[in-house]
């Protein structure tokens, strides 16, 4: 019989705790991507352009939430979420290794006795990755390794060292990127799934849950901006890499000794072997109409993480090149800035949690599109402040805005995150037709990936039309789309037929009869 912690399922903790690890290291990682791909080659980065570095970090990031798709459906018809979230566990790991791998190429390289290749690379000019275009980039090795070598032999050696660390740094990196992605599909929409089976169905906790398991999952990433990312940016880009390895080993060792008596038996079997018949079964009315408003809402979200995730990108570099950062005479990394917006999300989220634990028992919760709109007008409203900011650092002929700026932008950006995707997450499993949920999950990431990627168009645009006009037309998208949904949600809300609706859970000892949901017992 599974118990409970502070009237949630142990197992919602147990769940949280793995997926804090799993985003420690991919927000580690993700952390690193734009400044890694836009550093110089003398400093152990790719030498792209900032234009490149941003599509590059939104096009991958943007699969990244995708990926769950395909993952939602392997999981839902043959592996079973807890499977799939072994198998990912392994391939992130195993991804984060190889990344760590292809920053460290150089060293290697030299240390096989083909001499320095990476002062060949660097005195090339070319930049990293280009590997179907290796014809055009050996000629500029050559001649590299000819200016440097003196002597024919040397020559010969050095250009041999430097094509080993071009191709050995790109495969590396590029095969360590693929199986995060194939990982991230698996993990990624089966352990998420599993919180909401943890739940009876109508179950007032649910919310609040998902409120639990946000929480550590920004605390993850906001310990990745830390370690991860300050190892990456002070020690060495292959150190970041490696310390988002080492995080997933933890949280996949404490999974596999606590899942059977946390879990039970939710998420071993593939929701498809169980019936079969009702995944075949046509969508009544309701559930048509309860996905059209998952629908709508997914449209809104888009345009929420096209705002949201330009501090992976465009608002990472920004802080890199146009923010001062030096606090006491110390130069602060870029990326701790990311871990201001994700410390507000984990203070922020228990205490909006449980006012509306208390509003949901006064029967005046407000509905998750109401705070979706509100954490769109939050994010307007935060790009105001920056756009405010850039316009007075040009006017002035300044090189770099306060960093206490950025810091309120931050504040007011995980302010809004709390208000969106915990609720919605939640929203989700309410609307999404139980035979079905897994994969709806993965799809409502698609729209996650999708303004992943219109935010990486939108900064990479930042090159040509200038900072402050990109952050212009974020604060007005954000504001007027903030404000259709207000004016939508009655109508959403008529067509989700009492879906949040919510009733308080039955409440009783360890000894008393459990309430069943999804074959686990939940007691407290």
């Amino acid at each position: 019989m599974i118990g409970t912690w502070f009237g949630h399922p142990k197992g919602v903790y147990l769940i949280a705790f793995t997926e804090l690890w799993e985003r420690f290291s991919y927000f580690g990682m993700a952390a690193l991507l734009a400044l890694y791909l836009s550093s110089p080659t003398a400093d152990g980065g790719w030498g792209w352009n900032r234009s490149d570095a941003v599509l590059f970090y939104s096009l991958y990031a943007g699969l990244v939430f995708v990926m769950p798709v395909l993952g939602g459906w392997i999981a839902n018809n043959y592996l079973g979420e807890r499977r799939s979230i072994v198998i990912g566990a392994i391939l992130l790991t195993t991804g984060h290794l190889a990344l760590g791998a292809a920053a460290f190429m150089p060293s290697i390289v030299e240390h096989m006795d083909l001499l320095n290749g990476q002062a060949v690379i660097v005195r090339s000019g070319v930049s990293l990755g280009h590997l179907w275009a290796l014809d055009e980039v050996a000629p500029a090795l050559a001649t590299a390794a000819a200016q440097l070598g003196g002597t024919a032999e040397m020559a010969a050696s050095l250009y041999q060292g430097a094509l080993w660390a071009y191709v050995g740094t790109s495969v590396f990196f590029l095969a360590g990127l693929s199986c995060i992605l194939a990982a991230t599909g698996l993990f990624k929409s089966s352990i998420t799934s599993i919180v909401g089976k943890l739940y009876p169905a109508g179950d007032i906790r649910r919310d609040a849950g998902y409120g639990v398991f946000f929480t550590c999952v920004y605390a993850g990433a906001m310990f990745a901006n830390f370690a991860a990312g300050g190892l990456g940016e002070r020690a060495g880009w292959h150190y970041g890499f490696a310390a988002a390895a080492a995080g997933m080993v933890i949280g996949i060792g404490v999974y596999l000794w606590k899942q059977r008596s946390y879990l039970g038996e939710v998420g071993v079997v593939p929701d498809r072997s169980t019936s079969i018949a009702a995944n075949a079964a046509p969508l009544s009315r309701i559930e048509r109409d309860r996905i059209n408003v998952a629908i709508l809402q997914g449209a809104f979200a888009t345009v929420y993480a096209a705002g949201f995730y330009q501090k992976g990108g465009l608002l990472t570099l920004y802080t890199r090149d146009h923010v001062d950062r030096t606090v006491f005479g110390i130069d602060i990394p870029a990326t701790w800035f990311l871990s201001v917006s994700i410390l507000v999300f984990v203070v922020a989220t228990p205490l909006l949690t449980a006012t509306y634990l208390r509003w949901a028992r006064q029967d005046r919760n407000p509905s998750a599109s109401y705070k979706l709109a509100a954490g769109l007008l939050l994010l307007g409203v935060a790009y105001v402040m920056i756009a405010n900011a850039e316009s007075s650092r040009i006017a002035n002929g300044e090189s770099a805005i306060g960093a206490s700026w950025l810091i309120a932008m931050y504040v007011l950006f995980g302010i809004a995150d709390a208000l969106v995707w915990p609720n919605q997450m939640a929203l989700l499993t309410k609307l999404a037709p139980k035979r079905h949920a897994t994969l709806a999950v993965g799809i409502w990431y698609v729209t996650t990936g999708l303004g992943i990627w219109l935010a990486g168009m939108i900064g990479a645009a930042g090159e040509r039309a200038g900072n402050m006009q990109i952050f212009v037309g974020l604060a007005v998208l954000c504001l007027l789309a903030g404000t259709v949904v207000v004016l939508f949600t009655p109508n959403m809300r008529r067509l989700m037929h009492g879906a949040e609706e919510t009733k308080m859970a039955t409440v009783q000892s360890t000894e008393a009869r459990p309430v069943r949901a999804s074959g686990v017992s939940v007691t407290d």
